[in-house]
């Protein structure tokens, strides 16, 4: 109920003076726009909705700046992956995985240990398990404490380039579908005079090395995706909710770039001012 998608429905619904607009969350921890690509081309959700709002650019960030774009597997979300174990015959035409793709950390392991049996692999670390008590947050964090901080931004384009096309793949998927979608560019705690206190709760910034970025360096780089974000819009004239107003400020954010209360709240109506126009 205080996360932001929860908080957008209460103002819509308070705009409307009634309960007349459902908005539901379809986040999953670590997903991309390529993530978000396939939902809107394979999810029967699609089916009962009007539109979308999209929150994208620190995944395809990282994923790029960590060249891990090809290496994280989500093919337990995919069509066709069942719940069946597998000693059990898979029927000849697999049901496709509804949305109990939520966080719910009985599903989500369940699917590793299937896979598990299916081709073994080496076991999740402790720091990339989301969990009730935070305390991959407290690992994550001094990951980033122990590591070698560089200022120097590898070369950007490619992923540049290639995150303003996925946006515009989006956009055209939804013009297809009928569909209105929303964007907001992603904002971050992150800023080039971010004090040690507030440095301290970051921990994105991994490079394929395992040295870390610059808090600076993470900014410009964040940056740069934001700006594509809004020229696509614009190329597009599809509306992007600008929420750069909120970089920076630790009233908003408890890591990098996840909400507080606060933080949600002003998406929430940042966002809502938008369909109200």
């Amino acid at each position: 109920a205080k996360t932001w998608p929860a908080l957008l429905m209460d103002a819509l619904n308070q705009q409307r003076g009634g309960d007349t607009v459902w908005v539901g969350n379809i986040g999953i921890s670590g997903f991309d726009t390529r993530d978000h690509i396939r939902f809107l081309e394979t999810s029967p959700l699609l089916e009962g909705i009007d539109g979308v709002v999209v929150q994208a650019g620190i995944n395809d960030l990282w994923r790029y700046l960590a060249n891990e774009e090809e290496h994280i597997r989500y093919d337990r979300f995919l069509p066709g992956v069942t719940l069946a174990p597998p000693d059990v015959k898979a029927p000849a035409t697999p049901a496709v995985y509804r949305p109990l793709w939520t966080r719910s950390r009985v599903i989500q392991l369940y699917h590793t240990l299937r896979q598990e049996r299916v081709t073994p692999r080496e076991a999740p670390k402790p720091e990339t398990i989301e969990g009730i008590g935070g305390e991959e947050y407290r690992l994550r964090r001094e990951k980033r404490a122990a590591a070698k901080i560089v200022d120097t931004l590898p070369e950007l384009n490619r992923g540049v380039r290639e995150y303003a096309e996925r946006i515009r793949h989006i956009i055209r998927l939804c013009r297809k579908r009928g569909i209105q979608v929303v964007f907001t560019t992603q904002p971050v705690l992150w800023r080039d005079d971010l004090p040690p206190e507030l440095a301290e709760r970051c921990w994105f910034g991994w490079l394929e090395n395992g040295d870390y970025l610059s808090i600076a360096a993470l900014r410009a780089a964040m940056d740069r995706y934001n700006d594509a974000l809004r020229e696509t819009c614009g190329e597009f004239q599809v509306p992007c909710v600008d929420l750069s107003e909120m970089n920076g400020n630790p009233a908003y954010f408890y890591d990098d770039c996840h909400f507080t209360i606060a933080g949600s709240e002003e998406v929430a109506g940042r966002v809502a001012a938008i369909f109200g126009k």
